[in-house]
Order: C-alpha cells, then structure tokens, then sequence
C-alpha cells in the first residue's frame, strides 16, 4: 500500500503519531515480539446511547464480526485463525473497539481482516438475533457474580441519572428494543464517523504499517464525540442494596476519585496497591486477624469526567455489619 495518504505528524516517547488524510490518527510503536497488536478503537459508545437503547454499542461490536459484505462469520472465524488469532470486539462506558493480535509475519493480512470487519459489517437481522440472545443470557449470569453485580449496582447508585450510570451491556428491556436499522445507523455515524483511533505495536516497520492501515482504513472519517455534562456526585451516603439466598454476602463502597486526567489518579492507584491484596493492609486486618472477609481489595476507577475509589469485600451474612465497620475503620486509618 502507499504511504502517500497518511503523514507523521510526531513522536512521542516510542510512539509515532501519524494521521491521514481524513483525519484518523495512527499510533505505531516498534516493539521486539513474534506478535503484533492492531487495535481499533473510538471514543464515545455507551456513554452517548440513548437511555432506552443501552446496549446498543455493546451489540454494535459483537454483532460487527459476524459477518461482512464479503464474508460470513464462519469465514471470518476461519480466516482469523488461520492467521493465529481472533478479533475481539469490546465495549465500555466512554470507548469501544475491536482487537487482533497474530504473528508479525501476518500483519498485512490482519489489517485487511479487521479493517473489514471495521467498515464493512454487514449487521444481517439472524446475526443481531443471535448475539441478543447472548447478550440476554449473560445479564442472567451476571446477577449470580458476586463480584460483577455489586460493582454494577455501585455505578448505578454512583452515577444515578447521568449516562455512566447506565451499563455499558444495556438491561433486557434496552437490549431487546434494538433494531438492526438503529444498528447500522448507529455503526454508520460512530464508528464511519467517529473520534476513531488506530493502534499497531510490534516488530514492524512504522513507516509501512502505518501506510497499510491508512490505506485499508480509508472508509473512516474522523469526527467529533457527542459533549458530555460531568456527574455530580451524591451530596449524601447512597445505599443500593439486593437480598440473595446465599451464603456470602458481598459489599462495595465508593468514594469520589481523581478523573483520568487528574495527575493524583496516581496517587490513588497507588493507595490501592498499599490496601489489596495479599500482605496489604486491608486484607491483614479483615481477613488475617479478624477473620471478617473470604476477601477484600481496593482499586481506583478513573474515567474522563469523574473517578471512583472502590473497596470490595465479600463475607459471609452473619458479619455483614461487622466486615462494612471495619472497612470503614481501615479507610480512616
């Protein structure tokens, strides 16, 4: 492929920043491995859906590598392995993309692949029947995790009334609203033409890689992300709760944190190292010498407009009160 369609702009550390003519920027670091890492990625999804619709990102990208103009999902499936690996599609709150790692020598071929999958997803009506379906059975399966279902309710108590408190993977009523017409609009405005971003790192030769991609990706536009309000956190203690017939009982708890463009998110990334896991200091006192927790940690959450500090700990019913006390004591410590 020519070079000529996309030009360096900077480096930054051992990154290369190059943009095409369009506008998509391309990021490629050189990298000693046997594997190279291409990843599309574009700002926004969940958190600018529509309430009534949650999920339809998340569906957007599954449904995305079952098929394309040129291909089903089985030859999709096939080509992808034969080139060593698979496209793994992803969504979250502010980002959403697809992923595919092969050995370097099939570099060419994966940016094809996955460019395809990218701008040409061919969206048909038993391919989004499918992945709904899926989609319906693993909210199922997420309300018996014991660690996932706290922490989504944490979000929906957090964020209550903005789109961060909505799930990325949407609720069964969302989900099931989801039409494919709204699908490939949806596909057409935000991924076409959305703040979109390319990844490649591996033992290549940035200059080449980055032509490949700006050659395969042409049918991207850049474009600009729908505004977005920062939340406003509670002004009081919010208490999201859900009885279970189980014999653990698990409880998380929030703080505001630092956002993601807050220089302290590493200070509390590292508060989070100093209180989890084994030998830290939430778990020595909860779980060594109070016997109060099967576990306990503590990690910091950081998105572009707000932050959580989030402990976590799961007991058994009869400590409930007694594990969320000690918790508290461990935080004013």
């Amino acid at each position: 492929p020519s070079t000529r369609a996309v030009s360096l702009e900077r480096a930054v550390g051992r990154v290369r920043v190059y943009r095409t003519s369009s506008g998509v920027p391309i990021l490629v670091r050189r990298k000693t491995s046997a594997i190279v890492h291409i990843a599309v990625s574009v700002n926004g999804g969940a958190s600018e859906e529509p309430v009534e619709y949650a999920g339809l990102t998340s569906l957007m990208a599954r449904t995305a590598i079952k098929g394309t103009r040129r291909r089903t999902a089985a030859q999709l499936a096939e080509e992808a392995e034969m080139l060593g690996g698979s496209i793994s599609p992803s969504a979250g709150a502010e980002t959403f993309g697809w992923s595919f790692s092969v050995p370097t020598q099939h570099m060419d071929a994966a940016v094809a692949l996955l460019a395809e999958v990218v701008t040409e997803p061919s969206f048909a009506d038993d391919a989004l029947e499918t992945e709904r379906t899926i989609a319906i059975a693993d909210l199922a399966l997420l309300r018996d995790d014991m660690y996932r279902y706290p922490m989504r309710l944490l979000t929906q108590g957090a964020f209550a009334g903005h789109p961060y408190g909505v799930p990325a993977n949407g609720v069964e009523e969302s989900i099931a609203r989801v039409e494919t017409e709204r699908v490939r609009t949806w596909h057409q405005h935000r991924v076409l033409g959305g703040p979109v971003v390319i990844a490649i790192v591996g033992n290549v030769d940035p200059d080449q890689a980055a032509g490949l991609a700006a050659s395969r990706f042409s049918a991207l536009e850049m474009g600009s992300g729908a505004p977005l309000d920062a939340p406003q956190w509670p002004d009081r203690p919010t208490i999201v709760a859900e009885s279970r017939q189980k014999k653990q009982t698990a409880l998380a708890l929030a703080f505001p944190s630092a956002t993601r463009r807050d220089d302290s998110r590493y200070a509390a990334n590292l508060l989070g190292g100093v209180a989890s896991g084994l030998g830290g200091r939430f778990f020595d006192e909860l779980r060594d010498r109070r016997s109060l927790a099967y576990t306990v940690h503590a990690h910091s959450a950081e998105r572009k407009l707000a932050g959580m500090f989030i402990a976590y700990i799961a007991t058994s019913p009869d400590k409930e009160e007694e594990a969320r006390e000690g918790l508290l004591r461990e935080f004013a410590k």
